[in-house]
Parts: C-alpha cells; sequence; structure tokens
C-alpha cells in the first residue's frame, strides 16, 4: 500500500461565509471532524447549506474563514461542475489530464487515456468533441479522472448527477475497491446521505439551513 495511503485528514473549527466573514452570510461554522484510511464522509444538508462550499475547502481550492484542515497528500476533486472543454475531444481531454497528473511519453499517455475512456464506456466516441456528448457521458468522462493515477482522497460533489443505474453501480464498485485499499472519501449530496457509495458505511456532517446558495 502507497505511504500515502496512511494518511488522515482533520478539519479544524471550520467556518465559511459566503463573502467576508465580517460581512458575508455564514455558511457553516464549528466544523471538526477527522477522516481516516478506509473511512467514508457524506456531507449533506439543502442546498445553499454550503456543501460545495465545504468540499472547495478541503480541496484547498478554497480558503476558509476561520479553522484549518490538515492534510498533506495527494487528491482527486470532481466538482458538481464537469470542468471540461467542449472543443476537446474526449481522448484530448483525457490526454490533458494524463499530463497533469504527470505522465510522461506518449505510450503512458495513450495507456492511461485508454483505461479511462474504458471506464467511461465512451472508446466508441474517443475522437468526439465533449460539446456533442449527453450530460451523462460527461458525467462519466469527468469522473474517469478517478481511474488515471491512485491518489488516497477523493472529494466527489453529486457524483451520480446525470447518470443512468448502469454508470452508478460502476462507480459504487470503483469507491468500494478506493475505501478496500485504504482510500478516503468525501462525498457530497441532497438528503440524508450522499448515494455515491450506498451501502457503505458513513461518517456524516449535515449542513444546517443557512444561505441560500452554495
Amino acid at each position: 500500500m502507497p505511504n500515502d495511503y496512511a494518511k488522515r485528514l482533520r478539519a479544524e473549527n471550520l467556518a465559511c461565509a459566503a463573502g467576508r466573514l465580517d460581512a458575508g452570510r455564514l455558511l457553516f461554522e464549528n466544523l471538526t471532524f477527522a477522516l481516516l484510511p478506509g473511512e467514508r464522509l457524506d456531507v449533506s444538508g439543502r442546498n445553499g447549506s454550503g456543501k460545495t462550499t465545504l468540499l472547495a475547502v478541503l480541496a484547498g481550492i478554497r480558503a476558509a474563514s476561520q479553522g484549518r484542515v490538515h492534510y498533506d497528500g495527494l487528491l482527486h476533486y470532481v466538482g458538481h461542475e464537469n470542468a471540461l472543454c467542449d472543443a476537446l475531444s474526449c481522448e484530448e481531454t483525457l490526454a490533458f489530464w494524463a499530463r497533469l497528473y504527470g505522465a510522461r511519453g506518449r505510450d503512458e499517455i495513450s495507456e492511461i487515456a485508454e483505461k479511462s475512456l474504458a471506464f467511461a464506456d465512451l472508446l466508441s466516441l474517443r475522437r468526439s468533441a465533449v460539446g456533442f456528448l449527453s450530460a451523462g457521458q460527461k458525467r462519466r468522462l469527468a469522473l474517469s479522472r478517478l481511474v488515471m493515477t491512485p491518489r488516497p482522497l477523493w472529494i466527489l460533489d453529486e457524483a451520480e448527477q446525470s447518470l443512468d443505474h448502469e454508470a452508478r453501480d460502476k462507480l459504487r464498485a470503483l469507491i468500494r475497491r478506493h475505501l478496500a485499499r485504504g482510500g478516503m472519501l468525501i462525498a457530497a449530496g441532497h438528503g440524508k446521505t450522499a448515494s455515491a457509495a450506498k451501502g457503505i458505511p458513513a461518517k456524516r456532517v449535515f449542513l444546517g439551513e443557512r444561505g441560500e446558495g452554495a
């Protein structure tokens, strides 16, 4: 097991506002929790409760208004937006990500792209522009970065949106394997639980009724 998979995450007294803490709407406060290897954390709450904001803070792409996140390992973050360029083909998109994750050489990049296309069930559309894909196909392409390179922490925002039953089952199986090898998962969703890993025991954070937009 890679050394990174022994790392843990701890969030300490997190607070975040929609604007400056002294002027903006307070989305959440006093959040403290820990996540150990092999554990899953569900973040739930109504629209506007701060789920997306919290995940961005945990991923290190947004600063908390107060508190700290302690984690020094690698992670995969897939937001509720797919972060795709419509003008690129599926294959070009995956080659870009492969290089971003450190792949070098045409053969290595091609191998990673092939594996990711197979996971996303997009081999037959490898040269199609992303802009012509359906919503479900775009979501599968966005999620395919999870299989590109091992990273101990996965942070997923509304992971199952636009996915059909088969794609949801495939994602859940992938998550189970990730947790079984000592990976960690933080997933946000609506309702009482995030459904990306349904059936797997989870820790939970429920964000309250503050705000109107996460």
